[in-house]
């Protein structure tokens, strides 16, 4: 009888620990799934798919750390209402741990969405309004905020007799730069009316900046201030050199005349603009990321979205695998502080990012760091 109820026992303690070891063995295997909602179709594909393939980069180095994270893709195409929907399918059937989304058309109406979900979302967007929206949503990518204060270095130093400014109107950052920072700035700086000239564009309508540069040219600034989307880089500089601004004018412009390099160097030569610090310095480890992402995408992508889209899903990731539950991993991101991303160094103040911007000028085709004198 004794035989026998001992015999049981250890049957009993076999069962449970292959029960323990089956469980461990789950939690192992537990895969974060993060939904990325960017334009892989439309007029910003070639941005969309340059953060797809730094986050297919980050994604294999998660993986082969076995930290099992699934990626699922989303083309909102630019477009509010296509990536509402993909957002709702990625909440409710895939039912996504985390999001990443790019553009301020597509990460606005879903902000709510994550909100009611109480889940991380990580926004990859230069308004640095944005992420105020919701206690979940962080910003980490370079702001239009953080490009004002190295142009302002420029303008005191040159001390330009007029400066007229051109901006897309359909881009909440570049609003939010010129008209809450740059504006009130140069008006202290004892600039009116007579010596600024403010110029918008409506790039769901414009097909070309024509009329706005003619206003400009007959303005006849010492200074251009653009901001501007890089799809949109090639058709402005047609447009400058058509009126013969170059010859009248310099260019001071935000980071989206990183697309210059397209345009032909006698149109870009000397255009000075705002770029983050590891663009510019290019480490080892940057050429070696460019070049993972060239082989996945079959050409160069455009190396600032790769990069701050490898370190968005890297901080998403070590989030929520370090966390218990998704409040802890908002927590996490919220306070940010110390980790070396391959942009460089990343904290998060309030819901941003703190990322610094420097000044370049583009001299033979290639960029070189500007130093004020």
């Amino acid at each position: 009888m004794k035989k026998r109820i001992i015999s049981i026992v250890m049957l009993i303690a076999l069962i449970s620990s292959l029960v323990l070891v089956s469980s461990c063995g789950k939690k192992e295997e537990e895969v974060v799934k993060i939904g990325a909602i960017l334009p892989l179709t439309g007029n910003l594909a070639f941005l969309g798919n340059s953060l797809k393939v730094g986050l297919l980069v980050a994604q294999d180095e998660i993986n082969k750390e076995n930290k099992k994270t699934d990626v699922i893709f989303e083309d909102s195409k630019g477009e509010s209402k296509t990536g509402l929907s993909v957002a709702q399918k990625l909440l409710t059937v895939d039912k996504v741990d985390g999001i990443i989304v790019f553009l301020d058309a597509v990460i606005e109406p879903i902000i709510p969405l994550i909100q009611g979900k109480k889940l991380p979302q990580i926004n990859l967007t230069m308004n640095p309004l944005m992420s105020d929206k919701s206690d979940c949503s962080f910003t980490i990518f370079p702001t239009s905020k953080s490009e004002v204060p190295p142009m302002l270095e420029i303008i005191k130093n040159k001390q330009p007799n007029k400066i007229a400014c051109l901006y897309n109107m359909n881009t909440p950052g570049h609003v939010f730069a010129i008209e809450s920072k740059l504006l009130p700035e140069l008006r202290e700086m004892v600039y009116s009316t007579k010596d600024l000239l403010i110029e918008t564009v409506d790039i769901t309508k414009d097909k070309n900046f024509r009329n706005q540069m003619s206003k400009i040219s007959a303005f006849n600034p010492d200074l251009l201030i653009v901001f501007m989307m890089p799809p949109f880089i090639n058709q402005f500089y047609k447009d400058f050199h058509t009126l013969g601004l170059e010859k009248k004018c310099q260019i001071l412009g935000n980071m989206g005349f990183v697309a210059a390099p397209s345009v032909s160097n006698d149109l870009t030569e000397g255009t000075i603009f705002t770029l983050p610090p590891f663009y510019i310095t290019k480490s080892e480890n940057i050429l070696n990321f460019a070049n993972k992402c060239e082989e996945k995408l079959g050409s160069p992508p455009s190396l600032i979205e790769a990069s701050f889209g490898y370190d968005a899903l890297k901080i998403l990731t070590k989030a929520l695998t370090q966390s218990t539950t998704h409040e802890e991993a908002i927590n996490y991101i919220a306070k940010l502080k110390g980790y070396e991303g391959i942009t460089g160094p990343i904290e998060t103040k309030g819901s941003n990012a703190n990322i610094e911007m420097r000044l370049v000028i583009i001299k033979n085709g290639k960029f070189e760091q500007y130093e004020t004198k």
